[in-house]
């Protein structure tokens, strides 16, 4: 069977599609997770990302790095609903 140079540029571009939507879809959850995370912290009084990461001896770079949707591990994100005590199923529930 041969597949023609037409065929075979469509298919990578499917691929490439595919993998831009799931990185993006992965971005959106990050973000909403930083959101999510920002308003449980103004919510608890902390108006500051620096005093809130102070004062619970958190990374402050990494802490803002997280509320901005950028990476953020499972354990580091159970340290902080520790700080706010949340359990992952409260934080999740209702998430989109």
């Amino acid at each position: 069977m041969f597949i023609g140079k037409h065929t075979i540029y469509n298919i990578k571009q499917k691929i490439f599609f595919n993998s831009i939507c799931n990185v993006s879809k992965q971005n959106d959850t990050l973000i909403l997770i930083g959101i999510k995370l920002k308003r449980i912290r103004i919510a608890k009084g902390y108006t500051s990302y620096e005093n809130f990461a102070f004062d619970n001896e958190l990374n402050a770079a990494y802490y803002f790095s997280v509320e901005k949707g950028r990476n953020i591990t499972i354990v580091y994100l159970e340290r902080i609903l520790n700080i706010h005590n949340i359990t992952l199923e409260e934080f999740f529930k209702g998430f989109v």
